[in-house]
């Protein structure tokens, strides 16, 4: 099997891993590399920290928004 990059996967590559945008076999690829290389499993750790920023920011101001209709 092919690898499916390089050296590096990308950043957008490892945004998709994250979400679940990729297919079985990129996954894999992408866990395969990771497993091995401490600077990806860094920036993979970096990413899901800011998406779980974002989310959770979103869920504030959802109820923030709630919060003034009902009041």
């Amino acid at each position: 099997m092919e690898k499916l990059f390089n050296v590096h996967p990308s950043d957008d590559q490892l945004d998709f891993y994250l979400v679940g945008h990729l297919s079985l076999e990129h996954e894999r690829l992408i866990e395969e590399h990771y497993l091995c290389c401490a600077i990806c499993l860094d920036k993979l750790s970096g990413i899901a920290d800011f998406i779980t920023v974002l989310k959770t920011a979103a869920q504030t101001d959802r109820g923030q928004r709630r919060a003034l209709s009902v009041g």
